[in-house]
């Protein structure tokens, strides 16, 4: 009995790389992405701002939702930077930079999200945005950090929405892979 080679059965096209076959919607939904990221970049040095890496991130971490989902992770994040940036720049503003004025506001912030209620990943893009502004030495002042991280982070989430909203239209496929479950991860065996 002859098994059929899998390899001369795979499927052949302008979508297929031998022996692999390309998701066209993961790659387009790359291309977006990519291109918010670039626009982002831009529009952050456009704008003066010193670490346009910010926007960048910003963008890739919305457009990895799918839009309903976007909004509230949108709505998390500008909150959670805006409640980061504040606390960051009162703290160093009276004291030195250190993981004693991280830790106070780590807490201060906790006490806040959960005093108003607000989402785990609120306090958690917080926390990131305190750790971004606390823990290295800047030159600058206190104030102008926080207010370049949050300005950094807006122009993120703000492209990366719109290019969202202009670009979801374009083809219903790119919305169904954001809303695929990510593949089980392999587990570790070594003890």
């Amino acid at each position: 009995m002859v098994t059929p080679n899998p390899i001369s059965q795979a499927p052949r096209g302008p979508a297929t790389i031998f022996p692999l076959r390309i998701d066209r919607a993961s790659l387009k939904q790359g291309v977006r992405t990519t291109l918010a990221a670039v626009v982002s970049a831009m529009i952050a040095r456009a704008c003066g701002l010193p670490e346009p890496i910010w926007a960048v991130i910003s963008t890739i971490i919305v457009m990895q939702s799918s839009l309903g989902a976007a909004r509230q992770v949108w709505r998390d994040r500008l909150l959670g930077t805006a409640l980061g940036t504040l606390t960051g720049a009162a703290l160093l503003t009276f004291f030195p930079s250190s993981l004693a004025v991280l830790a106070v506001g780590l807490l201060v912030m906790a006490i806040v999200c959960a005093l108003t209620r607000q989402p785990h990943s609120a306090y958690r893009f917080a926390g990131i945005t305190l750790a971004i502004i606390v823990l290295p030495a800047y030159t600058a002042p206190a104030w102008v950090i926080s207010l370049h991280r949050f300005l950094e982070t807006v122009v993120g989430l703000v492209v990366g929405m719109i290019v969202m909203a202009l670009w979801r239209g374009a083809d219903p496929a790119i919305e169904s892979i954001m809303k695929r479950p990510d593949p089980p991860q392999p587990t570790s065996t070594s003890g």
